[in-house]
């Protein structure tokens, strides 16, 4: 059986600080590290580190569990770890870049409503955006 492999789509050094840390000035894009407390957003398991994230965006990218072609955009998830990450990318003119990524829901996963967080250990329909 062939798997779809993204892997040689390029995590850079800014795409990480965005997922990791958010934006400045713009509290609605990125920041999912644990701790961040943006609202509406998903935070990684408080154990995973800056390092644990980048592999495990790396494994979703390498042999994603699901892909959905929904062009210019390519939505990748898979469950590491007991935790569910999406990724999206976004085809341009030279290639496919990464555009979001966040933890979905499972162990650990926490998302941040009107400042109060709420686990997410399944399956919620809002999405960690």
């Amino acid at each position: 059986m062939t798997f779809l492999d993204y892997s040689h789509v390029e995590l850079t050094a800014v795409f990480i600080a965005h997922v990791l840390f958010g934006e400045d000035g713009d509290l609605g894009k990125g920041g999912h590290l644990s701790g961040q407390k943006r609202e509406n957003k998903t935070e990684f398991p408080p154990s995973w580190d800056e390092e644990r994230i980048t592999i495990a965006l790396k494994s979703v990218l390498k042999q994603p569990h699901f892909v959905l072609f929904l062009l210019p955009r390519i939505i990748l998830q898979k469950e590491v770890d007991g935790v569910f990450i999406e990724l999206v990318l976004r085809a341009t003119n030279s290639g496919l870049v990464p555009h979001s990524a966040f933890p979905m829901h499972g162990e650990g996963v926490v998302q941040n409503i009107l400042g109060q967080q709420f686990h997410l250990p399944q399956s919620n329909s809002r999405k960690g955006k």
